[in-house]
This record gives structure tokens, C-alpha cells and sequence, in this order.
């Protein structure tokens, strides 16, 4: 597997994947409202190019095919976490997640957070992140329950 910085070019990829990965795998947590409403998020296509110009924003290869893409703000929000639906459980998010927090580690960061779905909750606990609070958040009058989480990282003197 090779992760690398994200660009344009990676665009319609990374909105397929988004959208592929909502429906395959978040379907086990969301209704179909709700599913319908997430994945339609792939179509803001001036949001996801702001998210690859502004962000820490990573892509995971294996065979020149996308498999997962990450991203963080340079607040330390891990904003994105997304992996293809038929390679989940293969270490690519925890690898892309690495990658994050070595990122973070360099640039002085004390803490990630996110706000993470039902689906993604338990990923992020096993990886050190705890759930502060639950939130609920709406989009186009659908309510989404959100965990909003944090890990404390290393200080440059402890690494």
C-alpha cells in the first residue's frame, strides 16, 4: 500500500469512494434517509476541492486503486476517515490514521479530535480516541447522532 498528499486530480476518486462507502458499509448503523442524505455529499464538488487544498489530506493506494482517504485540519480535527467498503479491516485506516497523527506529532499538536459516525465509533476507540459527547447534527431535516472525540498525542519531547 502507498498513501500519498491528495490533489484535484484524485477528485472524482475520492467522491465515488465517499459515496460508494456511506452506502455499503454505513448501512448497517443508518436508515435509508439518512444514507441518502450523507452520500449526496459527495456532489459539493467546491467543498471536497477546498478540503483537498486546505488540508493535511491523505489518499491510500494499493494496485493504482484508491482503497481509503484520510484528512485533518491544521487544528488537529480529523475531518475525513473513509475506506473502500471491500477492503475494510485490512489496516488501511489504521494506517492512514498513523500517518495523521505522525503529522500532528511534528507540528506541535497536544490532541486529535473528530466527529465520528455510529459506524466509525468503535474504529477510533480502538485506535486511543475517547467519546467526549454525542451529538445530534441535522442536514436537509435528517438528524444524525455524532460522537465527538479526542485523543491526547505525544509531545515532541516524548517522541
Amino acid at each position: 500500500m502507498h498513501i500519498r498528499r491528495a490533489n484535484t486530480r484524485d477528485l472524482d476518486q475520492i467522491r465515488r469512494l465517499f459515496s460508494d462507502t456511506v452506502r455499503y458499509v454505513n448501512f448497517r448503523d443508518y436508515d435509508i434517509e439518512q444514507i441518502r442524505i450523507w452520500a449526496a455529499g459527495s456532489e459539493n464538488i467546491d467543498r471536497w476541492k477546498s478540503r483537498i487544498a486546505e488540508q493535511y489530506f491523505l489518499i491510500a493506494e494499493k494496485e493504482q486503486m484508491m482503497v481509503g482517504f484520510a484528512s485533518m485540519t491544521d487544528e488537529g480535527y480529523v475531518d475525513l476517515m473513509y475506506v473502500h467498503h471491500e477492503h475494510q479491516g485490512k489496516g488501511i485506516g489504521t494506517a492512514l490514521l498513523g500517518n495523521l497523527e505522525e503529522f500532528a506529532e511534528r507540528n506541535d499538536k497536544k490532541a486529535l479530535s473528530a466527529d465520528v459516525s455510529i459506524t466509525a465509533r468503535p474504529f477510533f476507540e480502538k485506535r486511543g480516541f475517547g467519546v467526549i459527547k454525542i451529538q445530534s447534527r441535522e442536514i436537509k431535516d435528517i438528524t444524525f447522532s455524532i460522537y465527538m472525540m479526542t485523543k491526547a498525542l505525544k509531545t515532541k519531547a516524548e517522541i
